[in-house]
């Protein structure tokens, strides 16, 4: 996988989850919800192939990201079923 291609699956991935913040806010749940599965689900196509040793620690930074999305994601879901 080309390096720029990995770089842009992670930046991607961060601002779709600030996308998702930003519905979240607005109290549309559900999108928000769409929106961070996708953000993981980019963050996660960003990481694989990774073999340049600094393009490694540039991974893994950013994998770290999957923690607080996951945790987003799951005010998502408590406030759409207290809603």
């Amino acid at each position: 996988m080309p390096t720029t291609k990995i770089i842009t699956n992670a930046l991607n991935a961060l601002t779709t989850s600030n996308v998702g913040i930003v519905h979240f806010i607005e109290k549309k749940y559900h999108i928000s919800l769409q929106y961070f599965l996708k953000a993981k689900a980019l963050l996660a196509k960003g990481i694989t192939g990774v073999e340049d040793k600094d393009l490694q620690l540039f991974s893994i930074n950013y994998s770290t990201h999957s923690e607080s999305i996951t945790y987003n994601m799951a005010l998502c879901l408590l406030a759409a079923r207290s809603k």
